[in-house]
């Protein structure tokens, strides 16, 4: 579903005028878009604190050896910072593979 399709009115924004009946005047359309992101924000949470151990695992990006999801990038030497894929929700643990005998070192967050 479409944040907001003004043309076929199947959007999140024109379902709130529809149900409730109030067009953005009477509900603006950053007070919508607020909500809808709390609201977005709050089912993301209650999914994640009852899932139950269980992963989510895209057959593109498993290790068919453990199943357990990843994703790859090179990294470059004076580089700081690295975009996450698309897709990533959360992240597990972060690991650097050395290039003299391809150990993995695992990285730990540096808190502030």
């Amino acid at each position: 579903m479409q944040f907001s399709d003004t043309t076929n009115k199947s959007g999140i924004i024109q379902d709130i005028t529809f149900l409730l009946g109030i067009d953005t005047n009477g509900y603006p359309l950053p007070d919508r878009t607020r909500n809808v992101n709390e609201r977005f924000r709050q089912v993301w949470h209650m999914i994640f604190e009852s899932y139950g151990g269980w992963k989510f695992i895209d057959d593109n990006t498993a290790d068919t050896s453990t199943g357990v999801p990843y994703a790859d990038q090179t990294i470059t030497s004076g580089t700081g910072l690295y975009s996450l894929p698309s897709g990533s929700l959360t992240i597990e643990g972060v690991e650097i593979k050395t290039t003299s005998g391809g150990t993995f070192n695992r990285l730990f967050p540096i808190t502030h």
